[in-house]
């Protein structure tokens, strides 16, 4: 099988892959997945034919590296990803704690998808308009809470 790309395509590509693998390995302290690193560097291997820039071959580990200035540029895709995932996971976390302590495990069970997911918007809404308005400066950690 063979896959044509233009360079735009391939560029596009190469970011994908940057940002792919930074996200499965950047958090692990142990062996990384080098499923997504073997792509990657097969595919910077190919940047010659692509007019690639901001990649160089490093001649002590014999892999490819992108430049400071790809990384950073590249890495504001991620860095506006977790920004908003940031919110989602913090409302959706906090609602959910809230709905299961009003409601009951068993409570929720019986309710239809519908009914969970409007009663869940009545514990996440007003946490959406809080942050919105005042990002994290009313949240307070109780020490005293158990």
């Amino acid at each position: 099988m063979k896959i044509e790309f233009s360079k735009t395509q391939y560029k596009t590509l190469v970011k994908a892959l940057f940002l792919a693998s930074w996200v499965v390995n950047s958090c692990k302290t142990e062996r990384p997945d080098d499923e997504f690193e073997r792509l990657e560097q097969y595919i910077l291997s190919q940047g010659k034919f692509f007019d690639l820039k901001n990649v160089e071959l490093d001649g002590k580990d014999g892999k490819y590296h992108h430049d400071m200035e790809f990384e950073q540029k590249t890495l504001k895709h991620l860095d506006e990803f977790v920004e908003e995932t940031f919110w989602v996971e913090l409302i959706d976390r906090l609602a959910e704690r809230d709905f299961f302590n009003a409601m009951g495990e068993s409570e929720i069970r019986k309710m239809s998808r519908d009914e969970r997911f409007t009663k869940f918007h009545e514990f996440a809404d007003p946490y959406e308009v809080e942050f919105a308005e005042h990002g994290i400066d009313n949240l307070v950690i109780r020490p005293d809470a158990k």
